[in-house]
């Protein structure tokens, strides 16, 4: 159940950061007036190899995080 848990943490804090990410780099310095491409999405994002070796290091983190939690002991 902590792989699950893990993941799951991992995967939020991708998504989180994929966001943060998106919209510091992408959407801010434009204008309001003016329309991202996908091609710009795609390549920030699936196309970098760096956004992959993020979803790895999230999960990996997330993994490690909830296993390393101590856990309650029921008696």
């Amino acid at each position: 159940m902590w792989i699950v848990k893990g993941i799951s943490l991992g995967t939020g804090f991708f998504v989180v950061g994929t966001i943060c990410f998106l919209l510091l780099t992408v959407f801010r310095p434009i204008s309001t007036s003016k329309a991202t491409g996908i091609t710009v999405l795609t390549g920030m994002t699936t196309q970098n190899p760096f956004f992959w070796a993020a979803l790895v290091a999230c999960l990996v983190l997330g993994v490690c995080l909830v296993a390393s939690w101590p856990v309650p002991v029921k008696l």
